[in-house]
């Protein structure tokens, strides 16, 4: 019989998931919980993980194409912002393009924790 070990992967990731969801749903283990460790201890993998991930990009031959994937939507809304803030709230329009790169600079962080 052949060893399934060679065929079935599962990442560590996996078993860090499931061990959390475990831990956190143990009572008597979560009384002495710390919630500002909890933040801080998530920051810090989120700060690792998007650092990996940024590590392990590679834009050789792909100039163009990424400077355009990079600047394009946050231009787009980053105007689309300013526009909208226009017609709503009656602003000065260089108020209103600060808002909107500020808000496109913003977006990624809070949208890749949720993915």
């Amino acid at each position: 019989m052949k060893c399934t070990k060679k065929f079935v992967v599962v990442p560590p990731h996996v078993g860090l998931i499931i061990f959390g969801m475990i831990g956190r749903n143990i009572h008597s283990y979560m009384d002495h919980y710390n919630d500002g460790w909890a933040t801080y201890i998530r920051m810090t993998c989120l700060v690792v993980i998007l650092c990996r991930g940024g590590l392990e990009l590679s834009f050789r031959g792909k100039g163009l194409t990424a400077v355009l994937l990079t600047l394009g939507p946050q231009i787009c809304e980053a105007i689309t912002v300013a526009l909208v803030s226009k017609g709503v709230y009656d602003m000065p329009i260089y108020v209103c393009f600060a808002l909107g790169f500020v808000i496109g600079a913003a977006s990624p962080a809070i949208l890749v924790p949720l993915c």
